[in-house]
């Protein structure tokens, strides 16, 4: 569960990774059609992880997309991906980056880094001022750093609220950082989060604080179907249809800051460690559904639906709410934030399913479209949750030539669901153990590999075209 400290940077390894695992919290059994990780391929991922840290920026194509490539390394080595894999995955995923080249106009310093938060001019130097920090000693404790800036009362706030920029890339970085317990990885993290601070107008939203009273809570599938039959969103458009930006999001809550307000409020969110939790564990059923239940059911007339489409912009609320989970429930991070600022965190996740789903114009989730899909070329053609796993291995690793970071994430995500939520929250969501004789999330994952093997990249048609959106 995460990699052990060092007094060298060069000497780190992830000695404290349990092969068995597919994840930073150590979840077990691990399903046997899926390899465990070899010493061969943890060497190699931490190889690969310094190399990208050291040659590649956070941020590319005139800084408007982020480096995704300890995401896809991390999920292949807890997928049992080989060396020669990760290899060829971080040579597919950093082909398009950007090497660290440019210079920021000024150095950041402990004097300004709080004044300069938003702007991107700045990337490389928020990286060397934050790594700086980290490496400033024999331990490089990133987390210690972390939390220095977490509660810099100079700018109360702004790194927890800049985790949830960037179309929330910097919480999942930091998601990562904690289940391999990564300097280098947090301090990316904490770049993200600085150069993607955004207001998002999210001041214009009335939402019930931690030290007021919860109100009466609703599920949250239920909440976003209500949002769905809301004719208070009717006719909201965003500049590009299923492409959210930033202004996209400020304008919907400027336009429908009440209605949002209030759908915000029916979700209690917890006020201890454990209730939070189970927040997020219900996010985590929620999101993935909104992944992989809302696509356009097949159509005879058009052959393009013949496969599932999935969503970009849904894909990383799932891969957030993971990423959450992992700092929340790991022994390591858990205190990084105090019970307080996890309300916040977690209240501003469940806001930004709200903006999201509304903005990708309220996809309608319908279970069946995992459990009994119309194309039946899509289900596995065995009962057996161990030969599902091997299968979804093969399309992942033998049969794709390409691997792409959002498949490879969003299907160990869904390993990790099948494992983490329990039958009792499974029936408390209104979410079967099983269908067709395989664990309903095992059964999503591989309805999701199969159909992104020919595909390409997730999101790759708007979701005009491939979500059930609300006419």
């Amino acid at each position: 569960m995460g990699a052990s400290q060092s007094k060298s940077a060069d000497d780190t390894v992830f000695t404290d990774i349990d092969a068995s695992a597919f994840d930073g919290l150590n979840l077990a059994p691990r399903p046997k059609g899926l390899p465990a990780p070899t010493p061969e391929s943890k060497a190699k991922l931490h190889q690969l992880l310094r190399a990208n840290h050291q040659f590649y920026s956070t941020l590319y194509n005139s800084r408007k997309f982020h480096n995704h490539t300890p995401h896809a390394l991390a999920s292949a080595y807890f997928l049992g991906a080989t060396p020669e894999t990760l290899y060829e995955l971080y040579e597919q995923n950093t082909e398009p980056l950007a090497r660290w080249e440019e210079d920021s106009p000024a150095e950041v310093t402990d004097d300004d880094w709080f004044e300069l938060l938003g702007d991107k001019r700045y990337e490389r130097g928020f990286q060397d001022y934050f790594q700086e920090k980290i490496t400033d000693g024999k331990t490089f404790d990133w987390k210690e750093v972390f939390s220095q800036f977490v509660y810099d009362e100079r700018a109360p706030g702004a790194i927890v609220h800049g985790l949830f920029g960037g179309l929330l890339h910097p919480l999942i970085h930091l998601g990562y950082a904690a289940e391999l317990d990564d300097w280098e990885i947090a301090s990316e993290s904490l770049t993200l989060a600085a150069t993607g601070y955004q207001n998002y107008n999210f001041d214009l939203l009335n939402v019930v604080g931690f030290s007021k009273p919860s109100p009466g809570s609703e599920r949250a599938l239920d909440l976003l179907a209500a949002i769905r039959a809301d004719p208070a969103f009717d006719g909201h458009v965003s500049s590009k249809p299923g492409q959210v930006g930033s202004k996209d999001i400020s304008d919907l809550v400027e336009s429908h800051s009440e209605e949002i307000t209030r759908y915000i409020n029916r979700f209690a969110v917890g006020k201890t460690s454990d209730a939070l939790a189970e927040n997020l564990t219900e996010l985590l059923v929620a999101a993935s559904l909104l992944l992989t239940a809302t696509h356009k059911d097949l159509d005879s007339a058009n052959p393009d639906l013949r496969l599932p489409q999935y969503d970009f912009f849904i894909l990383h609320l799932f891969t957030s709410t993971q990423a959450s989970l992992e700092i929340f429930l790991n022994p390591k991070t858990a205190e990084l934030f105090s019970v307080e600022l996890k309300y916040q965190m977690v209240q501003k996740l469940w806001t930004m399913f709200i903006i999201l789903y509304i903005a990708q114009k309220r996809p309608s989730v319908v279970l069946a479209r995992v459990t009994e899909p119309a194309n039946p070329d899509v289900l596995p053609g065995t009962d057996s949750n161990d030969e599902v796993w091997a299968k979804i291995y093969s399309i992942l690793f033998t049969e794709s030539e390409k691997y792409d970071s959002h498949v490879l994430k969003a299907v160990r995500g869904l390993l990790f669901t099948s494992r983490h939520v329990t039958a009792a929250q499974r029936a408390h969501y209104g979410v079967p153990d099983e269908a067709q004789g395989v664990e309903i999330f095992t059964l999503a994952a591989y309805t999701f590999a199969f159909s992104m093997r020919d595909q390409g990249y997730v999101g790759y048609e708007r979701s005009t075209k491939t979500l059930d959106i609300k006419p």
